[in-house]
């Protein structure tokens, strides 16, 4: 079984195997109701899961870099767990201290809740599967500013219900800047994209109907 079709080709590719079940990470999420606050002024970006290169947080600290010497004014909050001590050397080392920070992880039952605070989720890896997070923020109605890898470029459409870091990814960070910026200054593109976000995963099969459908095609 496999979390989305990228995961299905390379479970395929790399074990041989054939007829591989995708049962997508998508479930019961109760979508964004009503109207978004959004701040172009102050705005909150917000990162969860392991805290790593792999994850992608080294070119997330460099794109904040980046927005902070555009004199954007930002918090992003990284929340997961891994080396925080290195990463918090690498955020001072940046001069984002003050503007990026640590948090502990969340239950997962708390993440959605607190998604609700921000207005941008921030993922730049280079790897990915159903992307849980990206998926959970969209629901939420925020923006995914992400790469687009695995199952990410499969549901996500750049300007119309995400940001894409174009490849090579290391460099277009710049030009991602100025995506970004280009929202900011259109406070009303961030409400499309925010909306469409949010309406993404309505029609989807949820995980648990799904697992059903295959577990009854094996009896």
């Amino acid at each position: 079984m496999a979390d989305s079709y990228a995961t299905k080709q390379f479970i395929e590719t790399f074990y041989k195997i054939k007829n591989t079940q995708i049962i997508p990470y998508v479930f019961t999420f109760n979508p964004m109701n009503g109207h978004k606050i959004f701040d172009p002024l102050n705005i909150k970006i917000a990162f969860f899961g392991y805290i790593s290169k792999r994850k992608g947080v080294d070119r997330s600290i460099e794109f904040c870099r980046l927005l902070k010497k555009e004199g954007i004014d930002f918090v992003f909050d990284i929340y997961g767990n891994g080396p925080v001590n290195l990463y918090k050397e690498k955020i001072k080392k940046a001069g984002l201290e003050n503007v990026v920070y640590i948090k502990n992880t969340l239950p997962l039952h708390l993440v959605m809740e607190k998604m609700q605070c921000y207005d941008f989720l921030l993922q730049l890896n280079n790897h990915e599967g159903m992307a849980l997070a990206v998926v959970e923020a969209m629901n939420c109605g925020l923006v995914p500013i992400v790469t687009p890898v695995g199952e990410i470029k499969r549901y996500s459409k750049d300007g119309m219900n995400a940001i894409l870091l174009d490849e090579e990814y290391d460099d277009n960070l710049h030009a991602l800047v100025e995506k970004v910026k280009n929202v900011l200054a259109n406070p009303s593109i961030y409400e499309k994209i925010s909306s469409s976000a949010a309406r993404t995963f309505i029609n989807y099969k949820k995980y648990s109907e799904v697992l059903i459908n295959v577990i009854e095609s094996y009896l």
